[in-house]
């Protein structure tokens, strides 16, 4: 956020203005203390509290403007105490504007003005209607300010400049116009031998507008190139009027010291920019010896330097410094602050043969400038080193200084030259964070320009060169970026697996092995995505890559328990895991015994998971924890061999599956299903079956005990086989229906037959029953004659003839073949089958 606070000039003009005066020595016998009026007593407590609070961070702008907005609201319009409410709420409001965001300047603008614009709109002729008017400009002027400041910030920004500038123009000139009526009023209250209270008030308001108009001008001058002619007629008429307004000022007026002071200050400023230093620093001298305010003290910095006085200056500086400069963020942009860059950049330009470290003093106090005040202070600082470098700025190796370079040649549109600067300095520079910098800038403009080709060059360079520092793989991920833009597909494969190689324990590694992983899986090779997506630093179980990799490695190695009955292990994909397992590290031990590097226990995961009866008999007890895993392992072995451990004495109860990530619970439920439906070898039977279905009712629960409407997709499915092996049909259907209820309608046909066939495979007559009702309703909302519908028709004669209804079974069969024959050979020969079979 940015958050610029009101100038010296304002804090000064401001008191003098809304403090009441003392009366004048003519007349001062006439009038004692006591006689004052209440309402003057009220406005004298008022504007002294509000000129000793005005931008000051230790306010609390939000419960003064509900105070006096509420004060507003209950007083007359026409009265004066209304008036001192108005500019109290306008003055609260203007403040909160200066430390609002440039964005939003014009909402805060506008209620800044209203309590004016309401009293002057109800009362043109209200007693404080010049007051009213006054801060009314204020607003407008410290609006225009901040505008400058953006100018300087951007100085490239024509638009914002022409705005800023007729804005000025218009407060001075109506600020002339109102001096010149409160000077008609000043007279006329001498004429009129008006009570001299009020001729003070006049006449402080005078001196707040002249002081303000030299501020105005001086503002104004800024927008200008140094040295113009629109830049120095400013500076001219700046100091004609400080001139002017300090010999308005009565030596005996409260604040008059301040006031002269400000003014003194002003004129000095003009005169330094009129090129006359020498007579600036005389007339300034006499202040060096009070305590200087940040304008002050820059101001005499500035001399110093343009008289060459170089100790003075640094003395000035010196004086300032504080150990805590650097951590302070104030919002603010000390006039110092940019006074020191100045000198630090002059004095470098003074000593050519400086140390590098004495050289990088600049971008080091840019930094710190920027710490202070935030973006809007560091953009100001840069502009202005880039306008003193000038030429110079060729012989500069600073990256911060080449960044701000260009960032300047890209606001003027010259971005391919400011990129091939960036990009020829990244690739000079020693400093890693230098030049990763640097490139990333390059490259972004690069990319800009439709080189995105040239910009992964770029990065993929800088990111080799400095392959031990660990920010060098986002440098290398960001160029396969590039590469894809440009339809480099061959490098973007190469530089993912480098990211991945070259620095493994990154974040830009996971993403790189993700990425790896969608390109495999879109090329159809779900074996190589899920290599790729494997990661091989130590990482937590519960960790999110390793869940990716562990369901990229169950979608190609386990086969569909529900589909491929006949083999429950993929030889070809239990291969390539063997193979990746023995590669981690290239030794020849077996991937159960060797430290692999990958996360904890994730080589004894995934044989258990994925591999067949041999590999299971790799896996030590050692290597198998936690001992969920340990159990898996020897329930795994039991299941395949009756010479294994008995079945009945696995036990895995609820707290050995609690804390394990979801995924893997799913892939370890689809494995025992896998293994639950295929081949029958010895020792295989019912009983066994009933000792896995457990298990994957342990592994399907959901954290919360509700077994039915939380599950994972693959989870319930897996549920309604375990509670079939359990004799439990009707709570297999149960869930079976909750089930079918989650699947997207594009594939509730297919999940619809296969829930129908599992009740197939009972061996009770009335789970039978249940599946050819399923079926028929399947057939009866299906077109004829789609490959479902065959399916469904298919299933039912299977059904009819396990229920005995064989003479049914024949007909349809035949009805089918008659009607509606199927064009898959394979599917009309198992209708003629069924037409021709026999009781």
């Amino acid at each position: 956020m940015i958050r610029i606070v009101v100038v010296t000039l304002n804090h000064v003009t401001l008191i003098i203005y809304l403090l009441p005066r003392l009366v004048m020595p003519s007349r001062r016998s006439e009038f004692s203390s006591t006689g004052r009026s209440a309402s003057r007593r009220r406005l004298t407590t008022l504007l002294a509290a509000m000129a000793i609070g005005f931008g000051m961070t230790s306010i609390r702008p939000a419960a003064g403007q509900e105070a006096a907005t509420d004060r507003l609201d209950e007083l007359s319009l026409a009265s004066v105490e209304a008036a001192e409410a108005a500019i109290r709420l306008s003055r609260s409001r203007l403040a909160r504007l200066l430390r609002e965001p440039l964005a939003d300047e014009p909402r805060w603008r506008d209620l800044a003005i209203e309590p004016l614009r309401r009293l002057l709109t109800a009362y043109p002729d209200h007693p404080r209607q010049a007051w009213l008017r006054f801060q009314r400009l204020v607003i407008d002027i410290q609006v225009a300010r901040r505008g400058g400041l953006a100018v300087l910030a951007t100085p490239d920004d024509q638009r914002r400049r022409l705005a800023v500038l007729a804005g000025l123009i218009d407060a001075g000139r109506e600020l002339e116009e109102l001096q010149d009526e409160v000077e008609v009023e000043i007279a006329s209250s001498f004429s009129r031998q008006t009570n001299p209270p009020d001729v003070d008030r006049w006449l402080a308001l005078r001196d707040a507008i002249a002081a303000e108009r030299v501020g105005v001008l001086l503002r104004r001058g800024e927008l200008f190139p140094r040295d113009s002619d629109d830049y120095l007629a400013a500076a001219a008429e700046a100091e004609t009027a400080a001139i002017a307004a300090m010999g308005m000022v009565r030596d005996d007026s409260t604040g008059s010291a301040a006031l002269r002071q400000e003014l003194l200050r002003m004129r000095c400023e003009a005169l330094r920019r009129i090129g006359q230093p020498e007579r600036a620093a005389d007339l300034l001298d006499p202040l060096l010896d009070k305590p200087l305010s940040d304008a002050t003290r820059a101001l005499a910095t500035h001399i110093a330097i343009d008289l060459e006085r170089w100790d003075q200056a640094a003395a000035h500086l010196a004086s300032e410094l504080k150990p805590e400069l650097d951590s302070r963020e104030t919002g603010e942009t000390p006039e110092t602050d940019l006074a020191r860059l100045r000198f630090l950049i002059l004095e470098r330009q003074r000593q050519p043969t400086a140390s590098a470290s004495g050289r990088r003093e600049v971008g080091d106090w840019i930094d710190a400038i920027g710490r202070r005040g935030g973006d809007f202070a560091r953009r100001r600082a840069e502009s202005l080193a880039l306008e003193l470098l000038g030429e110079s700025i060729v012989e500069v190796t600073d990256e911060r200084l080449l960044l701000s370079e260009a960032g300047a040649r890209f606001r003027r549109g010259d971005s391919i030259a400011a990129a091939e600067r960036l990009a020829n300095a990244a690739r000079q520079t020693a400093d890693p964070a230098a030049a990763r910098r640097l490139a990333i800038v390059a490259a972004a403009a690069m990319a800009r320009d439709d080189k995105s080709f040239e910009a992964a060059a770029l990065l993929a360079d800088i990111a080799r060169h400095h392959a031990a520092e660990t920010g060098s793989a986002e440098l290398l991920l960001q160029a396969a970026i590039l590469a894809d833009r440009a339809g480099e597909s061959e490098r973007v494969h190469r530089w993912l697996q480098e990211t991945v190689a070259t620095w493994p324990a990154t974040e830009s590694a996971m993403r790189s092995r993700r990425w790896l992983a969608q390109r495999w899986l879109a090329a159809g090779r779900p074996i190589d995505a899920a290599i790729s997506a494997t990661p091989v630093v130590p990482l937590d179980d519960s960790d999110v890559a390793w869940n990716e990799a562990l369901t990229l490695w169950a979608n190609a190695l386990l086969v569909d328990p529900w589909v491929q009955i006949d083999r429950p292990i993929d030889p070809d994909a239990e291969a390539s895991l063997w193979r990746l397992l023995r590669s981690v590290d290239g030794s020849e031990r077996t991937a159960a015994e060797q430290n692999v590097g990958l996360s904890p226990n994730l080589a004894a995961w995934l044989l258990t998971l994925f591999g067949g009866p041999e590999r299971l008999a790799t896996i030590s007890q050692d290597d198998a924890e936690p001992s969920l895993l340990v159990r898996l392992v020897a329930l795994r072995s039991g299941f395949a061999s009756s010479n294994r451990t008995a079945l009945s004495d696995l036990t895995i109860d609820a707290t050995m599956v609690a804390g394990v990530a979801g995924p893997l619970r799913d892939a370890a439920a689809r494995r025992l299903v896998a293994d639950g439906r295929g081949t029958p070898v010895a020792g295989k039977s019912d009983e066994s079956r009933r000792v896995l279905a457990d298990v994957i009712l342990l592994l399907t629960a959901s954290a919360d005990g509700d077994e039915a409407s939380t599950l994972a997709q693959s989870a319930g499915l897996a549920r309604v086989q375990a509670l079939l092996w359990l004799g439990d049909p009707e709570a297999a259907e149960t869930i079976a229906d909750d089930w079918l209820r989650t699947i997207p309608d594009d594939h509730v046909d297919q999940a619809a037959l296969t829930v129908a066939s599992l009740l197939g495979e009972s061996n009770a007559a009335e789970t039978l029953r249940s599946g050819l009702t399923r079926y028929r309703a399947i057939a009866s909302r299906l077109t004829p004659g789609e490959p479902h519908w065959h399916a469904a028709q298919l299933g039912a004669i299977g059904l009819m003839e396990r229920l005995g209804q064989t003479d049914q079974a024949r007909r349809l069969a035949a009805y089918i073949l008659l009607t509606r024959s199927p064009d898959d050979p394979a599917v009309r020969q198992r209708y003629r089958q069924a037409a021709e079979s026999t009781p």
